[in-house]
């Protein structure tokens, strides 16, 4: 994953703050505001939060860099708190070659 990509990402989402980093208020935002599941919701907003809070620690990461970094850790936290993890990745994939070939297959999996 090359690191100025996962960045502008971030730019073309509006998701970034004066200092061109990632805005963890944007994010937390964009990330939250349309899920209802509140244990799923607060899951998230303390991923967010503990993300930061590592990252932080270490300034000397540039702009993309910090980009990358936040989206691996963000990944990491999902991959260990999430047992249906491998599942939803293969459904995906299932999901993506059957929108691929036309057929339009939609992923049965539970919406939050």
């Amino acid at each position: 994953m090359d690191a100025c990509t996962v960045h502008c990402v971030f730019n073309q989402l509006e998701m970034l703050n004066s200092n061109s980093r990632p805005d963890k208020y944007s994010i937390v935002n964009i990330m939250t505001n349309q899920i209802k599941d509140v244990e799923l919701k607060e899951f998230i907003q303390d991923s967010i939060d503990e993300c930061f809070d590592t990252l932080e620690l270490d300034s000397n990461n540039n702009k993309c860099e910090f980009s990358k970094n936040f989206a691996v850790c963000m990944e990491n936290k999902a991959q260990r708190n999430c047992d249906d993890w491998d599942e939803n990745l293969s459904a995906n994939k299932i999901n993506s070659a059957g929108l691929q070939d036309g057929t339009n297959q939609q992923d049965k999996r539970k919406g939050y």
